[in-house]
């Protein structure tokens, strides 16, 4: 009998991440997204829907596009609830 362990997702859900630069050409540079909901995998990698309050909308990204936003720089009131 064989066992396969998935690996868990990086991030977690209310998160604040940032899009890496050149991974997703529709995205502006440098804005926070906040992490709404782990997805289910895409092609083999982890997948998120993030959201910034810059956007009506919702993107689904996959982990490798994805980096740990400025500390620095969070701000909860960047960030609408879903939905909105």
């Amino acid at each position: 009998m064989r066992i396969t362990v998935m690996a868990e997702h990086k991030f977690r859900v209310g998160q604040m991440v940032e899009i890496r630069q050149g991974a997703d050409e529709c995205a502006p540079n440098r804005w926070e997204y906040k992490v709404l909901r782990l997805l289910p995998r895409v092609a083999g990698k982890h997948a998120y829907l993030i959201k910034t309050i810059h956007e009506y909308f919702g993107r689904s990204v996959i982990e490798s596009d994805l980096g740990v936003a400025d500390s620095s720089a969070l701000s909860n009131s960047n960030v609408l609830p879903f939905g909105r």
